[in-house]
């Protein structure tokens, strides 16, 4: 063998032997599985997609090529919902094994996709079409959900945002608690009126307590009166905090 013979001959060795060990190992059918019924389920008249993530639609005759357009490089999964519909034209129709099929596939295209715990995977049956002819308009297959990637240095920016926009709304509520006032309430009282002013009972009160501190003070105390609204005496209760 000639010698660049031999070099062609090993290099294609090597490439073959590297992409080998490489190469993503299928599912094993017990963890897909497990996998599967694990999975969310919800049905609906016909499904619609969420509106505040960016989507990728998969058909079912998707290929490796149509994932190039998520551009999982910048973007990260966030979630992937397996759409089909309830209907079915042959009763020993199996839509399980066709979603495991399915599943697998796009496992197979996504090496650790299943094993990824960022991503909620939800089953979508939708039941708004009963016939092969009303079924053709509604989508079959895959929606996947994309975000930003977020490493940590977007991570820091996110929360130095965040929190310049806390500090923000911390200075305007102070500026604005000043002039915020509760508006005042009438409290009902069963209480029938007193004879004496509110003048004359707190001079009855300042006669009962004597006390050298000047500095205004909450005093507490409890007033019985009669039926007819006479004071009949005045005691003063002890707080929690010595006044005096």
């Amino acid at each position: 063998m000639q010698p660049l013979a031999k070099y062609l001959f090993l290099s294609l060795f090597l490439v073959l032997v590297f992409s080998g060990a490489h190469a993503q190992a299928p599912v094993p059918d017990a963890d897909l599985n497990a996998f599967y019924d694990q999975l969310n389920a919800y049905q609906t008249a016909r499904y619609q997609p969420l509106a505040d993530l960016e989507q990728l639609r998969l058909p079912a005759d998707f290929s490796g090529a149509d994932l190039q357009a998520l551009h999982l490089g910048e973007r990260q999964i966030v979630r992937i919902d397996l759409v089909y519909s309830a209907f079915r034209l042959n009763p020993a129709f199996s839509q399980r094994q066709l979603n495991l099929s399915r599943i697998r596939n796009l496992a197979g295209l996504l090496p650790g996709l299943l094993q990824d715990e960022t991503v909620t995977w939800t089953l979508v049956e939708q039941t708004g079409c009963t016939s092969p002819a009303a079924c053709h308009d509604f989508f079959h297959g895959f929606v996947v959900y994309a975000d930003r990637r977020y490493t940590a240095a977007t991570s820091k920016a996110d929360i130095d945002s965040l929190t310049r926009r806390l500090n923000t709304l911390t200075k305007k509520l102070a500026k604005t608690k000043p002039t915020r006032k509760a508006p005042g309430k009438r409290v009902a009282c069963n209480f029938p009126w007193s004879r004496y002013t509110v003048r004359q009972m707190a001079r009855r009160v300042s006669r009962a307590y004597s006390c050298k501190r000047r500095e205004k003070q909450i005093v507490k105390f409890e007033m019985t009166v009669d039926r007819k609204g006479n004071t009949l005496g005045v005691a003063l209760t002890p707080t929690s905090t010595p006044l005096c």
